[in-house]
């Protein structure tokens, strides 16, 4: 007879069940396999995922931009994983920020933040990129590697009870626990007996653009970034990946064709040179909230099915979230009242955080001219100024770089946006009446 959960650690020969085989899955199974080897015990670990990552086009495609942080590949080496060389497309040093007209370098704070720029699926449709080089299926074969089995299925139920049910176009399984880390562009499985509600969720625009010239080595190296300028657009960026750029737009209620309009800014004009043209594009989803009941009992999500990182970021919350539900399941239980005890503080955390990101992303999204105006010559402003500083000096610098990058939480990012020599740059900024010229 199965015990209650509130009674129930992770033992030896408890089955597992991960629905979803991205990074927050493969994560998700790599943290409780090796938890399960350090404390001597043999458990099951079952991946449900029916896409191949490694495939071009649509079909491989995991609707990311692709940027690993700095504390992802941490986590990685803390796995004992190495990233092949065949899997990173850039390594970013720096961006180039599109502000007001003005291109301003933004250098990485010190050597050791390198951003590293891959493919998540096997890369553009019609690309001519080497067939190994998806960042997700190299992820998901190490954790079968380590010890987890791919059942390449689509999961149609998860039912609640003693045991937990999972059904799939294969047939019925029972599990002990399952894991949800299916994120929030496929739709989730009927769950009976549940309470989950997905995230909310914007719309992104990505494209990926082929290149008749070759980026330099510096090029290479740095990311182009834009701000405001374009209706419903809070950022979009350019990411560099071999002889590609990955574009990736962030808005509100895009209309017609954004990634069109995107490309033809003025500030877009050095394109032109490269001879870019459009590959496959997709309108994916990224969540802006965090799930309704998001874990109960022998039932938990990670990664973006649960709490993730506003905007930025993404896989490295999936390692967080998937390291903080294996280590509740193993030293406090499965049961909803041990991940309330040993989960739930960790995406309280996350959301909490997420509504200071949202304070400071707000005043870029352009809903209000005049302010946009005022905001966007303020900044304008600091980072001129600060160019004449000391790298190690440039907190406005290393604001933007944090915001861009992730690699910061929000709240450490409004501390030093708080600093006092940033709050009286940014009131001298908001008296200068016009814009420095180009």
């Amino acid at each position: 007879m199965a015990q209650a959960a509130a009674d129930v650690r992770l033992y030896p020969g408890a089955r597992i069940a991960i629905v979803g085989g991205g990074p927050s899955g493969s994560f998700a199974a790599l943290h409780l396999l090796r938890l399960a080897r350090q404390r001597g015990m043999t458990i099951s670990v079952t991946i449900f995922e029916r896409k191949r990552f490694g495939l071009r086009g649509p079909a491989g495609c995991n609707k990311c931009a692709g940027i690993l942080s700095v504390r992802v590949t941490r986590g990685l080496k803390e796995l004992g994983l190495r990233i092949p060389e065949s899997l990173v497309l850039s390594r970013l040093e720096g961006y180039i920020l599109h502000l007001a007209g003005r291109a301003i370098p933004i250098a990485r704070p010190d050597p050791s933040r390198t951003i590293l720029s891959v493919y998540r699926g096997g890369g553009p449709l019609h690309g001519d990129l080497s067939p190994d080089v998806s960042f997700d299926e190299w992820l998901l074969t190490e954790a079968c590697a380590a010890g987890a089995e791919r059942i390449m299925a689509s999961v149609r139920k998860i039912s609640a009870g003693p045991l937990m049910e999972v059904e799939t176009d294969l047939g019925r399984s029972s599990f002990h626990l399952v894991v949800l880390a299916s994120g929030v562009n496929t739709r989730p499985p009927v769950l009976e007996g549940l309470n989950y509600i997905a995230p909310e969720t914007e719309v992104m625009a990505m494209d990926e653009l082929a290149l008749n010239t070759p980026l330099s080595a510096a090029q290479r190296r740095q990311a182009h970034v834009y701000i405001g300028r374009q209706t419903g657009l809070i950022f979009g960026a350019l990411l560099p990946k071999d002889n590609y750029l990955s574009l990736s737009l962030l808005g509100h209620g895009f209309a017609g064709d954004p990634v069109k309009a995107f490309l033809a800014r003025e500030d877009c004009d050095w394109l032109d040179e490269t001879g870019a043209m459009g590959l496959c594009g997709c309108r994916p989803k990224i969540a802006t909230t965090p799930a309704h009941a998001f874990f109960g009992d022998r039932f938990v999500t990670v990664g973006d099915a649960g709490v993730t990182r506003l905007y930025k970021d993404g896989i490295g919350s999936a390692y967080q979230t998937a390291w903080q539900a294996a280590r509740t399941a193993f030293e406090i239980g499965i049961s909803e009242q041990a991940f309330a005890r040993g989960y739930a503080p960790l995406c309280r955390s996350i959301a909490r955080d997420n509504r200071i990101g949202k304070l400071l992303f707000a005043p870029w999204e352009g809903r209000n001219p005049r302010l946009y105006d005022l905001w966007e010559r303020c900044w304008l402003y600091v980072l001129l100024a600060e160019e004449q500083l000391a790298l190690r000096e440039r907190r406005g610098h290393l604001a933007v770089w944090s915001l861009l990058t992730g690699d910061d939480t929000y709240w450490g990012i409004l501390r030093n946006v708080l600093s006092l020599r940033i709050i009286a740059m940014l009131i001298a900024g908001s008296l200068v009446r016009r814009r420095p010229v180009a």
